[in-house]
């Protein structure tokens, strides 16, 4: 079971940048926003290029369906976080994260068509008590005591997420054969395309990410380096793990996220309010502890 180690490490490196990310587009993006930092993150992905051409030198002795399936790979991921960005404009991470957990619904679909993966009864039990617990999380208990949903917010996440998990199951298809270093090399490839499009096409993002470029000071430059290494390490990790494992199940694990960004959101709100606040009132961390309760308990059944 080394390979849910792993894959925690995934979900552990991308809580840290959702709280980065909020933090960059509510106290230094206001008017630029989420475009420039899409872009940020597609063109310091370039970075993986060159090391995982030094690790593995044939990168570029690869067929060429499976490297179109990997560029694809680099768009649907580019894709995906274009819309949790837009979706964390104007909600918290912690709201914002658990909708991640639908994407084990939509990979254990697309694992089944595309790999002919299976689980077993009891992974699938705790698969959807993992998902409801951290889908929970996803609705806000009002000052009246009701319930509200976010219907632009879900739309957003949904289609994220459905990107996501199509994006993981074409990468492990494509990895499984040509190994992870190539795989990584021309998904990152994608993942470039993807942002010299949007720099090409799209006006604003341009003149935002040159403006940031321009104004940046080395607070804020460091902050993003940080935000995208932690993103690098993050997929890495959980990338490698695809492979080690069905990918659905490897999805699964994802629903640690939403533990590690409430965790993560108390202890920045309790010590650093002025970066980062979140709802802890007695009410709201109830129901956040509840669902988190809810995940732990669907892990044991993984084993």
């Amino acid at each position: 079971m080394h390979w849910l180690f792993i894959a925690i490490l995934g979900p552990l490196f991308w809580s840290l940048t959702n709280h980065l990310d909020k933090f960059l587009l509510s106290k230094h993006m206001q008017g630029v926003g989420k475009g420039a930092l899409v872009l940020y993150s597609t063109f310091f992905g370039v970075i993986m290029l060159p090391i995982a051409f030094i690790i593995d030198n044939s990168v570029f002795s690869i067929g060429h369906k499976n490297i179109l399936i990997l560029v694809v790979c680099g768009i649907l991921s580019s894709f995906a976080i274009y819309l949790y960005l837009y979706a964390l404009e104007d909600e918290e991470a912690s709201i914002v994260v658990p909708f991640f957990q639908t994407i084990p619904v939509f990979g254990y679909f697309m694992g089944l068509f595309f790999l002919g993966e299976h689980l077993t009864t009891s992974q699938i039990i705790g698969g959807l008590i993992i998902m409801l617990g951290a889908i929970i999380l996803s609705f806000e208990i009002t000052d009246d005591n009701g319930v509200s949903f976010k219907r632009k917010i879900t739309l957003l996440m949904f289609a994220s997420s459905i990107s996501f998990a199509l994006y993981e199951v074409l990468f492990k298809l494509a990895a499984v054969e040509e190994g992870f270093w190539k795989a990584t090399f021309w998904q990152y490839v994608g993942l470039f395309i993807f942002g010299l499009c949007l720099f090409t096409c799209v006006k604003k993002y341009r003149s935002d990410f040159l403006f940031l470029i321009r104004k940046h000071n080395w607070k804020l430059f460091s902050i993003n380096i940080t935000n995208e290494g932690l993103t690098i390490l993050g997929n890495s990790f959980y990338n490698f793990a695809l492979l080690l494992a069905p990918a659905a199940l490897v999805m699964i694990t994802t629903g640690y996220q939403p533990l590690f960004v409430f965790l993560e959101g108390i202890l920045l709100t309790l010590l650093f309010p002025h970066i980062i606040k979140e709802d802890i009132s007695a009410r709201s961390l109830m129901h956040k502890a509840g669902s988190i309760v809810l995940i732990i308990v669907g892990t044991y059944f993984l084993f």
